[in-house]
């Protein structure tokens, strides 16, 4: 009872300073125009904005080299504007609470100043070094030369990195995620009206891969299916090799002789005994050898391969318990009933969609099966939603190679609605 009591504490000290902070930052922003005009615009979202200076330069040539580097010389061939990025903190909430977080925006540089361009939301893939965050590592963050395609590029780091790391990231919890990501795009749309580039057609679209994959799913699912989002419309969406479903991720994993990202599930198990009351007794998942190595990985300095390696073998049957294993003994025994409702509860489902969506996998992916967007494919038939939604298989490609034709596939598709 005292620790909750003193965690309580905590949380209201913390949240005055936070509010103290809101004040000033919408005193300095709202009070100072940079064109002079005196807008006044009414922050909800946006707390604070820099401009970042980088180690090369952000113009179009150096766009089109990297990117053609990536092998992505189809995309750098649509590159036409030199770029800006500004890491900015935005309010999201978290636990209850309004929390700061961060996040980056690229924006093209208009060659006339009556352009207007659309929005990308961005969402990254699976991190677990506070160092990889996209507004820590922002020299490495090569999406964000997709604005020079002539698309505002938004990037949130997810609550757990950046403005917010001294939080651990709550890993696969649908409700946090969307609240980050949903609250950047809001931010992105008032740093554009502070900073007046340019003007926003309206066009909005989502693109995510692996975790990004899943969190652009459940952020399009909340923007049409919640009256709260209303002021977001999506104008379309990829998901790319999203995990969509845990409880049908965890059957396929078992039944592998090997699986090579064991890490997944030790984030996994960190994040539910934080976020989603499964307890801490990892000895339920992972062979008892195991089980006790897990929390000090997930420490934010050690990289995924590197626990990975940890685990001395990628052999399922040496690394997980049996009843994990096991279906009959996995959907019976008392001790899992939390871990099968938080699968439950994070798994994004079908709905009647109105948004255009591709869904993206490879046909070689061994670490996310295909079987999660093939199932979820079939699920938007089921419900009639056939017309909206279309598969993209990439046929010999795994989770790491089906990324760069994924991304550049989507911008080409993006770029068409315009």
């Amino acid at each position: 009872m005292w620790k909750r009591e003193i965690k309580r504490i905590d949380k209201m000290n913390r949240f005055k300073i936070f509010i103290i902070g809101i004040a000033l930052s919408l005193f300095v922003i709202t009070g100072c125009d940079k064109d002079g005009d005196k807008d006044d615009v009414v922050l909800k979202y946006l707390v604070d904005y820099e401009q970042f200076t980088p180690s090369v330069a952000f113009n179009m040539e150096s766009s089109k080299t990297l990117l053609a580097q990536f092998g992505l010389g189809d995309v750098a061939s649509l590159m036409k504007y030199d770029i800006r990025i500004y890491k900015i903190t935005y309010k999201t909430l978290f636990e209850g609470d309004s929390i700061l977080v961060s996040g980056i925006v690229s924006l093209p540089v208009p060659l006339d100043k009556k352009e207007t361009f659309p929005m990308l939301s961005y969402q990254h893939g699976t991190i677990v070094k506070k160092s990889d965050a996209p507004s820590v590592n922002i020299n490495n963050e090569f999406i964000t030369y997709l604005a020079s395609t002539g698309m505002v590029v938004a990037i949130a780091d997810y609550i757990g990195f950046g403005a917010s790391s001294s939080e651990f990231h709550p890993f696969m919890i649908n409700e946090y995620t969307v609240n980050a990501v949903l609250d950047m795009i809001r931010a992105t749309k008032e740093l554009i009206k502070i900073e007046k580039p340019f003007d926003l057609n309206g066009n909005l679209y989502l693109y995510g891969y692996s975790q990004g994959g899943s969190a652009t799913l459940g952020s399009l699912s909340d923007i049409e299916n919640k009256t709260a989002n209303s002021d977001i419309k999506v104008t379309a969406a990829v998901c790319g090799s999203g995990a969509y479903d845990l409880a049908e991720m965890r059957k396929w994993v078992v039944k592998q002789a090997r699986y090579e990202q064991p890490y997944y599930f030790g984030y996994l198990l960190e994040s539910y005994s934080r976020y989603a009351n499964i307890g801490n007794d990892y000895s339920l998942v992972f062979s008892t050898e195991f089980a006790d190595k897990i929390p000090p990985l997930f420490n934010g300095t050690t990289s995924a391969e590197a626990i990975n390696g940890s685990f001395g073998t990628y052999h399922v049957g040496e690394l997980f318990n049996d009843n994990f294993e096991v279906d009959s003994l996995f959907n019976t025994k008392e001790e899992y009933i939390p871990m099968i409702w938080a699968f439950n509860e994070n798994k994004i489902e079908a709905w009647p969609i109105s948004t255009p969506l591709s869904i993206h996998y490879g046909s070689e992916d061994i670490w996310v099966p295909g079987d999660q967007s093939l199932k979820l494919f079939q699920q938007f038939q089921a419900n009639g939603s056939g017309a909206k939604v279309k598969l993209e298989r990439f046929s010999g490609n795994n989770h790491y190679t089906t990324f760069g034709p994924s991304i550049a596939k989507s911008v080409t598709w993006f770029l068409g609605f315009e």
